[in-house]
């Protein structure tokens, strides 16, 4: 019995002589099967090096050993290719960094950690970087539309967070007495500024990172109206 293959929708009778699903079934008996991770992964690859104009859903499939249809089997377009890889780098951001404002320590020491985990994931993860930079500020019309609202929904999650976090630090006296959504936006301001510098390369990467000591004791005493207690 012949083995189906993978994510094939479609119920039509195929042509056992055409070259390009010859060339799926092909991988697929060697059991090189693609995946949508390496697929994925290859269209970082291609945007970081052609940018999304320049990258097609054939550039593609050619660099995962796929016909063009068989890269349909998984992805219906290279929009929907690309949201996806948005949202898998928010999520990626997210799990790595957010956690730690939970975590045991102070409110100084919970929202540092968070800080060094946000450059130290922006600097070590540049696929995600890559996908940032093209979705964030290359792409307009509908697409961009489609990008802003996944973008917006991630922000506004953020925000209600760090407003949770600002609340509890109120409480506790460790923070300004201010309103949380002030404090919130103060940081995100601040962090989104600083991580735009490692993103564009606007300022060299290890001389920004040897600031951090430095601009975290301004920063926090502009959060708390407290000098730092890190070094």
């Amino acid at each position: 019995m012949r083995t189906a293959e993978p994510l094939d929708f479609s119920t039509s009778t195929r042509n056992t002589t055409d070259r390009s699903e010859a060339t799926d079934r092909s991988v697929a008996m060697h059991e090189i099967k693609p995946t949508r991770k390496r697929i994925r992964e290859a269209t970082v690859d291609l945007l970081a090096a052609r940018g999304y104009g320049g990258t097609s859903m054939a550039d593609i499939a050619q660099q995962v050993g796929l016909s063009k249809a068989g890269l349909y089997n998984y992805y219906r377009s290279k929009e929907e290719l690309l949201l996806e890889l948005l949202r898998h780098s928010i999520e990626a951001w997210r799990d790595a960094s957010l956690k730690t404002l939970k975590d045991d320590g102070s409110v100084e020491q919970r929202l540092r950690r968070h800080f060094e985990m946000a450059v130290e994931f922006t600097t070590r993860q540049p696929a995600t970087v890559t996908v940032m930079r093209v979705t964030t500020s290359l792409i307009d019309g509908d697409l961009g539309d489609r990008v802003l609202a996944i973008v917006s929904q991630y922000k506004a999650e953020y925000q209600r967070t760090l407003e949770g976090f600002f609340s509890q630090a109120i409480e506790r006296g460790e923070a300004l007495d201010a309103e949380p959504a002030d404090l919130a936006l103060a940081w995100r301001s601040f962090l989104d500024g600083f991580l735009r510098q490692l993103i564009y390369r606007q300022t060299n990467a290890s001389d920004l990172q040897a600031r951090v000591p430095r601009l975290w004791k301004i920063l926090w005493r502009g959060l708390s109206g407290k000098p730092t207690h890190a070094p």
